[in-house]
């Protein structure tokens, strides 16, 4: 996971959503950002490699929020 952080700079990047939320409740607006980090050590199917697929559906609204349904 060390490794994963390293290589998208999380921390950095963290740290810039952190500042952006305590500005967005500074000055009242309700919307925040988030990050996390979900390292996958294995594929869908742990044996077969034609199974390994997958989906997301995303939802981008014009208000620029986003919904994400995926089934890990």
């Amino acid at each position: 996971m060390t490794t994963l952080a390293e290589d998208c700079d999380y921390d950095q990047r963290r740290q810039a959503i952190i500042e952006a939320n305590q500005q967005a409740a500074a000055t009242g607006n309700d919307k925040r950002r988030g990050i996390a980090l979900t390292p996958v050590k294995f594929g869908i199917s742990f044996t077969v490699q034609t199974l390994n697929q997958a989906g997301a559906l995303v939802h981008i609204y014009t208000d620029g929020s986003i919904h994400l349904n995926h089934g890990g």
